[in-house]
């Protein structure tokens, strides 16, 4: 069966009815073959189903709506190329054809998100906006109206072609439907977060968290863009409280936000939360980290260093604990300690996901450590590794030329 973003093309069970009649006179003996078709059909018998269907057509070849249950019989059974051609059928009969239009929106949506490999020539822009043509046609149809699948499915196809203002009507009308929960509420936040009315996103998840905790962590992340730390900092604490397995993140997103509040307002709570999560967790990396911030905001600069060390002795290359250690060096004028600390670095190979920006600002701090020791072919070997993974960079041309 086709899917889209994991839901069927056929939104609902195949009708035991024929579709509305047109005006042109009904063919008995077609209709016969298309009964016979969806009675085979509903009994998972793909190849009668597909022979009664062929027959309806051939009885009556002129009859749109023939071509495009076909075409949606073919996208039930995973033939995307075949439901294309006989959608593209019904509407060189019928422009008007919702069922054809339908199709052709839902398989170009499955191509457009990857679901199914589309056909070569094709692009993810281009069967998007085709999806989108499609199901734009018709979104007024009594048949969209009534499949929320259908419209969340033209509002992911919006959201992909950044047209969040385009989706959020939409995502609006869905979520009115079917409650402050769901797919649809995520997608209408993200929508507007996009479109940087975060106030309004943040109401939709408060909303949203207040019948699923696991909305908790969206909330937080949308108030600290806002930076607004206490908030958000909350909304991670009552996530972890209101899961039953809160999980790493959570928590340590909660100690992050903690830190942002400003003047060190939040690192006490910040230190008993990681003091807490590290007797349970102790070879954790990143929490170590954390830990070492909340202490350097308290002035407890021994406290921070025994805590950046036991970071770095989980995980010798954690940048971030390296960038931290090295700017509380250099801060107090010790570039003996910061060339130690970051050593490793000009020698040791790159970790597979570190950000090649980071490693370069550690290697340039650790040229300018050697240079202000006196070490010039350091510093020049230093500043030459950090060259050779940004080449175009001038600042460290001009500090390795001096």
């Amino acid at each position: 069966m086709l899917v889209v973003a994991g839901r069927p093309v056929a939104a609902q069970p195949a009708p035991a009815a024929p579709p509305a009649a047109t005006a042109r006179p009904a063919n008995a003996a077609a209709m016969f073959e298309f009964l016979l078709a969806r009675r085979a059909e509903a009994s998972d018998d793909a190849k009668a189903a597909e022979a009664a269907f062929t027959r309806a057509v051939a009885l009556d070849p002129t009859a749109a709506e023939l071509h495009a249950e076909l075409a949606g019989f073919y996208a039930r059974q995973n033939r995307a190329a075949d439901a294309v051609a006989a959608a593209d059928k019904a509407l060189a009969l019928d422009e008007s054809s919702e069922e054809g239009h339908r199709i052709l929106g839902l398989v170009n949506a499955a191509w457009a998100d990857g679901v199914v490999d589309g056909p070569a020539g094709g692009s993810e822009d281009t069967w998007r906006a085709e999806a989108i043509t499609h199901l734009q046609t018709v979104q007024n149809s009594p048949a969209m109206a009534t499949d929320l699948g259908l419209q969340l499915t033209l509002a992911r196809q919006l959201l992909g072609a950044d047209r969040a203002a385009d989706a959020v009507p939409l995502l609006e009308r869905i979520v009115s439907q079917t409650g402050p929960a769901g797919e649809p509420v995520s997608m209408l936040a993200e929508a507007l977060r996009t479109l940087g009315q975060l106030e309004r996103a943040t109401t939709v998840l408060e909303q949203a968290a207040a019948a699923n905790p696991r909305y908790f962590m969206a909330l937080g992340d949308i108030l600290e863009r806002q930076s607004k730390f206490e908030e958000a900092a909350d909304a991670f604490d009552r996530g972890a409280k209101g899961l039953r397995t809160p999980g790493r993140e959570l928590r340590l997103r909660r100690v992050n936000a903690l830190l942002g509040i400003p003047d060190g307002k939040g690192a006490d709570r910040a230190v008993a939360a990681l003091t807490e999560y590290l007797a349970a967790t102790p070879k954790d990396a990143a929490a170590h980290y954390l830990l070492a911030r909340a202490h350097l905001q308290r002035d407890d600069t021994a406290a921070a260093v025994k805590a950046g060390q036991q970071a770095l002795a989980i995980e010798p290359r954690h940048l971030p604990t390296l960038t931290l250690l090295a700017a509380h060096y250099r801060d107090r004028y010790d570039y003996a300690a910061v060339a130690a600390l970051l050593a490793p670095i000009a020698t040791s190979a790159a970790g597979r996901n570190e950000s090649p920006g980071d490693v370069v600002r550690l290697l340039a701090e650790l040229g300018g450590a050697r240079q202000q020791l006196g070490d010039a072919a350091g510093a020049a070997a230093a500043f030459e590794k950090a060259r050779a993974l940004m080449p175009d960079s001038a600042p460290l041309a001009t500090a390795l030329a001096q």
